[in-house]
Parts: C-alpha cells; sequence; structure tokens
C-alpha cells in the first residue's frame, strides 16, 4: 500500500494555534484537545495535507534527526486517525508542503495530545431544541 495522504477532518473541527500552543475542539462530540511537543509542527503539516514520510523528512531536518523520531511521529497521526480528528486518503493529491518549518520549538520533544470530555454536556447542548421553557442553556434532562 502507498503511503496515504493525510488530511484534517473537514466538518466539524476547529482549531488553532496560539503561541506554539494547539488546540482542537470536535463539535460532533464535545471533547477537547490540547497538542504538545512537535505535535502544533504535524498539525500544521496536515491541516495542508500530506505523507508521513514527507512530515519525517521536514521534521528531521529542522530538529536534526532522533533516534525514533520517525516512528514517534508515525505513532502521533495513527492515533489523531483513530481519534477521528484526521483521514488518510489514497491517492497522489498531496498539496505542496514548506520548504522549511517556523517552529519555535529549538529540540526535539516527541509529539503528543491529551483528551478533555469534562465539556462535553455543555458543548454539545443545541441551544434552539434542547432547552425547556426556562430557556437557555437548561438542557432538558436525557
Amino acid at each position: 500500500m502507498q503511503d496515504p495522504i493525510y488530511r484534517v477532518v473537514p466538518d466539524g473541527l476547529i482549531h488553532d494555534t496560539i503561541e506554539g500552543e494547539t488546540i482542537l475542539l470536535n463539535v460532533k462530540s464535545g471533547t477537547y484537545y490540547n497538542l504538545y511537543g512537535a505535535a502544533t509542527d504535524i498539525w500544521e503539516m496536515l491541516a495542508i495535507g500530506g505523507r508521513i514520510s514527507d512530515f519525517c523528512r521536514l521534521l528531521e531536518d529542522h530538529y536534526s534527526a532522533q533516534p525514533g523520531m520517525s516512528d514517534d511521529v508515525r505513532t502521533f497521526v495513527l492515533a489523531l486517525e483513530t481519534d477521528g480528528l484526521i483521514l488518510a486518503v489514497e491517492g497522489d493529491m498531496a498539496s505542496e508542503l514548506p520548504a522549511r518549518l517556523d517552529s519555535p520549538l529549538k529540540s526535539w520533544q516527541v509529539p503528543a495530545i491529551t483528551s478533555y470530555n469534562d465539556l462535553q454536556d455543555l458543548l454539545t447542548i443545541d441551544p434552539i431544541h434542547d432547552v425547556d421553557d426556562s430557556g437557555w442553556p437548561n438542557a432538558r434532562p436525557g
């Protein structure tokens, strides 16, 4: 099988990077995520779209190749796919990644993701349909 092209899921996902920290929100599930280490660099490449091998090449150039770096990247990308945050597409429709990364990190830090489910009820409430006569934000039971 050819190295698939990975892309950020186009619907139901909000993401932003502020001062090097990336936060993702899955609006459908109400789960939100923080990305750590080199995860922000990988996420920015995923927003463009590309192959894991291309991500690894850019990261190795930027951080000087470290033992296990490719495995770290592959593990992280597959975890994002398992969580439904990215998807793999077959074909040759990869976008053009930048020639160099513009990351503020100075040394390789293993990419990591933490998910939070504590606000799911609030984030998935439908303020038009899921309220009672007392109004929003009081959700109907069950």
